[in-house]
């Protein structure tokens, strides 16, 4: 009877999704963690170096003077 021209296929094959096997997806989940968790880290690194630069460079002035010893 009717044809379907090859038009026809790719808009009922775009419509209805295809079937993923359960490896592929946990693939796709472990990628996307590794993902988050390095933007996580990238993110964190840069706060925390201008943190420690500010830490440092307020506790330079304060720790001048040198301690006694307590063990002499």
């Amino acid at each position: 009877m009717a044809e379907e021209t090859e038009a026809e296929f790719s808009m009922k094959s775009a419509v209805s999704p295809s079937w993923k096997r359960p490896d592929e997806v946990m693939k796709l989940h472990r990628l996307k963690q590794k993902k988050r968790a390095l933007q996580a880290r990238m993110n964190k690194t840069d706060t925390s170096q201008v943190e420690a630069k500010c830490f440092f460079n307020a506790g330079s002035k304060a720790e001048s003077q040198k301690r006694k010893n307590p063990f002499t």
